[in-house]
């Protein structure tokens, strides 16, 4: 699924796209760019708009973080992690690659 050019990309910057019936965050961090459910497994809250800081980003409902490059759960409340999406680069076009 093609997401954009890598150049509309800022550093940062957080989206919330749709992959049939995922809702998936799409965010770029210290140069890559991460895609993750969208969906904190704690409490099932957005993580949108979280905290992302040394690799992790941490849920703003209650503070769980998740490793953005496995998912994994680094932090009470949440013990799960939480599910993660391949992203390409191709001739400058970022792709996420979901998976039923």
């Amino acid at each position: 699924m093609l997401i954009g050019p890598t150049s509309a990309f800022a550093e940062g910057e957080q989206r919330e796209i749709r992959a049939g019936k995922q809702r998936v965050l799409v965010l770029k961090h210290r140069g890559e760019v991460y895609a993750l459910r969208n969906v904190c497994t704690h409490e099932s809250f957005p993580l949108l708009g979280g905290e992302v800081e040394g690799g992790a980003i941490t849920c703003a409902q209650h503070g769980a973080r998740f490793d953005l490059q496995t998912g994994r759960a680094l932090c009470l409340p949440a013990i799960k992690a939480v599910r993660t999406f391949p992203v390409e680069t191709e001739a400058g076009l970022l792709y996420l690659r979901v998976e039923p």
